[in-house]
């Protein structure tokens, strides 16, 4: 008999898509073909997706100009062309240990290439790095300072207005990993002094996997990781230099723009505050089921609804290897793509079990893996 999953892996990628998305995808791919730049023809109702979406976006995270936020297949492809974009070689970098590898690994590719420094500052044992430690690790050769805005590992928060203040006075560009906080956390690239802001789609923006973008700041100016045909000026040997062009070669995915752009929208009006007050009260229904278990290890918080335990004596991957095939329940275990704040929290080689919520998540799921984990832990 086929049983019902319970997908408690919103981290990883949000899931159920909402209606809406997957009716303004289904539409589109059913609709003839629209190539922004690159036809004669007018009147179809998509030639405008991308810079609706666009418009959309530079809402949502406060920007003033549209132009200024740059399409890309997602959070690792943004944060790629603001780290390999900026000249950075023989310059010191400060981090910190709650990034993820698509942060730590284009940092150390600088160390390795062109002689960068990157300095990790430490974070407290629920994940969070303090910001005046991280203030604290400038110098006069720091030339990028790379934020996590929210941990994929535990949900920690980090304060990156306060860093990003410290930057701008500094004249040092400041970028922000927001996968895992976009839509999830209300996010103002002016009020928060971010230069780049990478994001991704498919988590809490709930679009497609393989759309994400960037936002640059007017004055910073990567250079592209890609150059190519953009549907206009193709008479010029050299790539147009004009936003957002300049870093959007080749053919948008436009059923990827058109579903971040239906997924945003759900999220406007107050909706993402309401969605992830649900999110929160299941999280902590499920913290204080197991905190009394015997042998259990939280880690993490509530909001966003992002949770890690470990179960003493246990695998967390037979741990979460037991919840799919026995109970049906999705969760992540592992490294979860972030060793380093593994690290810091000693959970270093196995990882934890992650739990991450959404509002489509019931108590009766909830109740279920406290039931589960109950049994498990003896």
């Amino acid at each position: 008999m086929e049983r019902k999953l319970i997908y408690m892996n919103n981290a990883a990628t949000g899931w159920p898509k909402p209606d809406s998305v997957i009716r303004a995808v289904n539409e589109y791919l059913s609709a003839p073909p629209v190539e922004g730049n690159r036809g004669s023809f007018t009147g179809n109702p998509y030639e405008s997706a991308a810079e609706d979406c666009r418009d959309r976006l530079a809402r949502f995270f406060g920007a003033s100009d549209k132009s200024r936020i740059v399409f890309t297949s997602g959070g690792t492809h943004s944060l790629n062309l603001a780290i390999r974009g900026l000249s950075l070689n023989r310059a010191h970098i400060v981090t910190t240990m709650t990034e993820h590898n698509s942060v730590i690994r284009p940092l150390k590719r600088l160390e390795h290439e062109g002689g960068a420094h990157v300095e990790f500052v430490r974070c407290d044992s629920n994940g969070a790095a303090d910001p005046d430690d991280i203030i604290r690790a400038i110098r006069p050769d720091t030339k990028l300072i790379a934020v996590n805005h929210c941990s994929n590992v535990t949900g920690a928060v980090q304060d990156t207005a306060a860093v990003g203040k410290a930057a701008r006075e500094r004249g040092i560009p400041f970028l922000v990993d927001a996968s895992q906080s976009a839509g999830h956390i209300p996010i103002d690239v002016e009020a928060m002094h971010i230069d780049l802001l990478a994001f991704t789609g498919h988590k809490g923006l709930r679009g497609l996997q393989g759309i994400g973008g960037l936002y640059i700041r007017e004055g910073v100016r990567p250079e592209p990781l890609l150059t190519g045909g953009t549907g206009v000026k193709s008479e010029d040997l050299y790539q147009p230099e004009a936003m957002p062009l300049y870093y959007e070669s080749g053919t948008l995915n436009i059923p990827g723009i058109i579903s971040l752009n239906e997924g945003v929208r759900t999220l406007e009006g107050g909706a993402m505050e309401a969605d992830e007050s649900r999110a929160a009260e299941l999280m902590e229904r499920l913290t204080n089921g197991i905190s009394g278990i015997k042998g259990i290890r939280l880690i993490g918080n509530s909001r966003p609804a992002i949770m890690s335990f470990v179960i003493e004596g246990k695998d967390p991957e037979e741990t979460g290897y037991i919840l799919a095939n026995m109970y049906g329940i999705a969760v992540r275990t592992g490294l979860h793509c972030a060793p380093m704040i593994h690290r810091a929290l000693g959970t270093y080689p196995l990882g934890t079990v992650r739990v991450s919520l959404s509002k489509w998540n019931t108590e009766g799921e909830v109740d279920k893996l406290v039931e589960a984990i109950g049994k498990m832990s003896g």
